[in-house]
């Protein structure tokens, strides 16, 4: 078998053609024909099994791309190495290797270690092929960082583990001197740099035909606001994942989000933590439409909705379908209201809410138009069950869909709902309609809100004896009741910790993120107003694109703008700056109760871990004043583990924090708490 190996290996041209077969047996002669027909094709088949089973591409995740080696930035990196995992297919790759050999090379030198594997198994073959020859040596020349100093010997075998644009072969090609017989590469372009330099497979066997390659000089990715994962050190993995610090500015303030402040702002539109039965049940910031009727003065929002009814309702209705609340229920009056102005009460409307559609059998008998009312629509699920339940209804008829709120996290979103609703074969039968619409965070995410968190916290505090001064145990207590009785209509103005006078935290005139004319607002703004407020805008900051316009299946944002995405590269924080950027307690407040737990982590970065430390004890300086009103929500955040800071330096920030205020006379009750609860054993776990 090593002389039949030997003469495939040593075949002219490569051709896989053997040596004239043995005349004394058939067998030879059935094994040449093989050879010559299917050989070829069965080891491509071979090599294609191996990439399907040990996939070597990394694809960038979405607003991420890599920095290869070579400098250049793509949106792909082709790690070799990911082939090399069983014996079997080592053997295998390395036979395939050797038969572009037609001598014994005098070194195997590779471009990284990590496929220095296949070279032993390629000089194991080699010494079958060449038993007289010298052991070829085997090296790593470093790749694109080392190879203009790496001398390498006449007549050697250069193996290259994978390349998208050919440049290194090139450079090896084109030296001077001590050119390699033989460039071999596990994954590359389809069409070789040279007759010299083949690859075992291309760049489209492994899915990897539409890589882009850019210079660094011109790269696309960058411009279009892409992060950039470097790919470093002789094994090529991705760089140690880095914390991006980001500051908010007045642009993540979008139009949509002016325009629905100055009309929402002050009038209780907003409430924050109902209680629920079980986690998320509803969202932690929800929209209280039934307050937003009962105000029925010129402009109110019972005034807009009516406007719409009167504009789109039409003179085809006969049904009349409300979610099951009381704020749609208001609303379904008043389409009736306004139908029976515009027929004069000739035609008497069925007006059904939804559990009652869902219990008649006579769906199918209904005529004429149907109005289906909703006071917010958050993911269209409700809409979408009433519209499968008048699916044999609407064969003959069609649907309005009215709403007071359209709450999504994007304008995609709303634009998928509304398709999935007013599809049909008679689309102008079909419409969605609705007075504002909201681009927030998904209010179905799931998991335990801030509050239920902070509620957990206490509890424990309370029952596992770390809170032992009677005073501490008062104030924890009173905060817990405060949570825990926040009841159906959940809180406007007790979201936060008070201040060090136990005064509520108020939002002060200046605010970036609402009308510079609407002074008026702070007034009356309420602590869930603010809260909606920073929501809207810390959802703005992590699309990176006006979320408001964005397209179906389109990638595209502001020019400047990049998304806070996390990712197993790369996590985003929220700058500490921003606390001293917006100094207001209730927005420092709002910033820590809205932020993402990952947004707070510090622990990756000693300069950002010691920034915050120095602006938590800046407010502790200054908390009888509005300069560190929000200190107590700042301690409860370390306290609890929201916020992360470096080991060694948190643990000189709660020295310090015990220490200093443990001897002052003036602190207050709830600060005294808290501090009580850092200086516990129970902050060295986050709950």
């Amino acid at each position: 078998m090593r002389d039949r190996t030997r003469a495939a290996l040593l075949a002219p041209n490569n051709s896989w053609t053997l040596s004239p077969p043995n005349p004394a047996g058939v067998a030879d002669l059935e094994w040449s024909a093989l050879v010559e027909d299917r050989f070829a094709e069965v080891l491509r088949a071979g090599l294609l099994t191996v990439q399907e089973m040990r996939p070597p591409i990394l694809k960038a995740e979405r607003g991420f791309h890599y920095v290869k080696p070579s400098r250049k930035h793509s949106n792909y990196f082709i790690r070799g190495a990911n082939l090399l995992v069983r014996g079997s297919e080592i053997d295998f790759l390395a036979f395939c290797v050797a038969r572009y050999l037609a001598h014994s090379p005098s070194r195997i030198c590779t471009d990284t270690g990590t496929i220095n594997s296949i070279a032993y198994a390629v000089s194991s073959i080699i010494r079958d092929m060449f038993p007289d020859q010298p052991t070829a040596d085997i090296d790593s020349f470093g790749s694109y960082a080392k190879i203009d100093d790496y001398p390498f010997p006449p007549q050697c075998l250069v193996l290259m583990s994978a390349t998208t644009s050919n440049d290194l072969a090139k450079k090896l090609m084109n030296r001077p001197n001590s050119l390699p017989a033989r460039v071999v590469t596990l994954i590359g372009p389809s069409t070789a740099y040279s007759a010299d330099s083949p690859a075992l497979l291309t760049l489209e066997d492994v899915g990897a035909a539409d890589v882009r390659n850019y210079s660094e000089e011109s790269c696309q990715f960058c411009k279009d606001g892409s992060t950039a994962i470097h790919i470093r050190d002789e094994h090529f993995l991705p760089f140690t994942p880095h914390t991006r610090a980001e500051l908010l500015n007045e642009g993540h303030a979008k139009q949509w989000l002016l325009g629905a402040s100055s009309r929402l702002i002050g009038k209780t539109a907003f409430r924050v933590h109902p209680v629920a039965t079980q986690p998320s049940r509803r969202p932690s910031l929800f929209i209280d439409v039934e307050a937003l009727m009962e105000s029925t003065g010129t402009g109110s929002y019972s005034d807009q909705f009516r406007r719409m009814v009167l504009h789109y309702l039409p003179a085809s209705v006969t049904t009349i379908v409300y979610s099951d609340d009381k704020s749609s229920r208001q609303m379904a009056q008043i389409c009736e209201e306004v139908a029976k102005e515009r027929l004069n009460s000739r035609i008497e409307l069925l007006v059904l809410s939804a559990s009652e559609l869902f219990r008649r059998s006579d769906l199918d008998t209904l005529g004429g138009t149907i109005v289906v009312v909703c006071g917010v629509v958050n993911t269209g699920s409700s809409l979408t069950r009433i519209s499968l339940a008048l699916r044999n209804a609407t064969r003959k008829n069609g649907i309005l869909y009215l709403s007071l709120f359209t709450r999504m996290p994007t304008a995609a979103d709303r634009q998928r709902v509304v398709s999935d609703l007013t599809y049909g074969k008679r689309p102008a039968d079909f419409n969605f309609q609705s007075v504002e619409t909201l681009y927030l965070p998904p209010s179905d995410r799931g998991g335990w809100s801030v509050w239920e968190r902070e509620a957990r916290f206490l509890r424990e505090a309370l029952s596992g004896g770390k809170c032992a001064e009677a005073s501490s145990r008062v104030v924890l207590e009173r905060r817990l009741q405060t949570i825990d009785t926040s009841g159906q209509t959940g809180m406007l103005d007790q979201l936060y910790w008070n201040d060090a006078q136990g005064q509520a935290l108020k939002v002060r005139p200046g605010f970036a993120f609402w009308p510079k004319e609407g002074r008026n607002l702070v007034e009356k703004a309420t602590q869930a107003d603010v809260y909606f407020t920073i929501s809207a805008v810390l959802h703005q900051a992590r699309n990176g694109s006006d979320v408001s316009t964005r397209e179906i299946g389109k990638f595209g944002r502001a020019e400047g703008e990049r998304p806070w995405t996390q990712s197993e590269h790369q996590r985003v924080a929220l700058s500490p700056y921003n606390f001293a950027r917006y100094s207001d307690g209730v927005i420092q407040a709002s910033l820590l109760r809205v932020a993402d737990q990952r947004e707070l982590d510090y622990s990756y970065s000693v300069e950002l871990s010691r920034t915050l430390a120095e602006i938590v004890k800046q407010l502790k300086e200054g908390r009888t004043s509005q300069t560190g009103e929000a200190f107590d929500e700042f301690l409860l955040a370390l306290a609890d583990g929201r916020v992360q800071l470096e080991p060694q330096v948190r643990s000189d920030l709660f020295d310090f924090l015990g220490e200093s205020l443990g001897v002052e006379n003036s602190v207050s009750d709830s600060t005294r708490a808290l501090v009580g609860l850092i200086r516990s054993q129970a902050i060295n776990a986050p709950v």
